[in-house]
Order: structure tokens, then C-alpha cells, then sequence
């Protein structure tokens, strides 16, 4: 192999594997999410829990759509014990776990798990605008 040859070869390394390297990092968090559209759940918050009603239901999967990018990657840990937890159904059995978290002095937090247990995707919000419409 030339020299040449061998510099094109350690440039190519150079660039090409911290490329590889960033975008198999970030894609997970840019591509849209593929989330099943919610049919039943309930509502656990405070040690109480009710189940959702319909306008509840449709409320949650048109957030659901509206926010299916700039999930964090599968893994991440919740920052404690959930303000909320909406336990959820699609129509063909998939579970859905959504958790919501609103700190006083900083930007409130939301978590999905596609199963019982599972790991978290985590997606931070500016303060005040996580909110789930007509959910008190």
C-alpha cells in the first residue's frame, strides 16, 4: 500500500467513525416514535387511582402524536417517585406506561415504558408546559 493510499485510509477513519459514532448515538432521538394509539388506562396520583375517561383517553393520544420526537434513548433513569402515572392499553393488548414529573424550580419531566418494568425513554419540557389537556 502507497503512503498515500495509507493517508487516505487513516483520514477516512478519522472522520467516518466519530460520524458513525454520533449518528448512532443521536438517531434514537430524532426519528419519530411509533407509539399505539391508547384504547383504556387509568390514572394513578397521590396513592389514588381512577380510570380515564373517554375525553381522557383522546386527550392523551393526540399528545401522544403531537409528541413523538426528541424521546431520550431506552434506558434512562426517572428522577424518583412519578407526580403522575397513566397506565394505558392500546386496542391490541400493548402496554403503555406514561410518567410525568413538575419540579418547582426546574423543567418538568416525562417518561414512557412500553411494558411493565421496562426502561425508560425520558423528554424534558420547559416549566409549566407539560401538560396533558383536560387531565386536572
Amino acid at each position: 500500500m502507497s503512503r498515500n493510499n495509507k493517508l487516505l485510509l487513516i483520514f477516512a477513519v478519522a472522520v467516518f467513525v466519530p460520524v458513525i459514532t454520533i449518528w448512532w448515538t443521536v438517531w434514537p432521538i430524532l426519528r419519530p416514535w411509533n407509539l399505539p394509539d391508547v384504547a383504556a388506562g387509568t390514572l394513578v396520583q397521590a396513592g389514588q387511582e381512577r380510570a380515564l375517561a373517554e375525553s381522557d383517553i383522546v386527550a392523551i393520544n393526540q399528545w401522544l402524536h403531537t409528541n413523538r420526537t426528541a424521546w431520550g434513548v431506552s434506558g434512562e433513569v426517572p428522577p424518583g417517585q412519578a407526580d403522575r402515572l397513566f397506565k394505558m392499553k392500546s386496542g391490541d393488548g400493548r402496554v403503555l406506561l406514561l410518567s410525568t414529573w413538575h419540579f418547582r424550580h426546574g423543567a418538568d419531566v416525562a417518561g414512557i415504558q412500553t411494558r411493565e418494568q421496562g426502561p425508560y425513554r425520558m423528554r424534558s419540557f420547559d416549566r409549566g408546559t407539560l401538560h396533558l389537556p383536560s387531565i386536572p
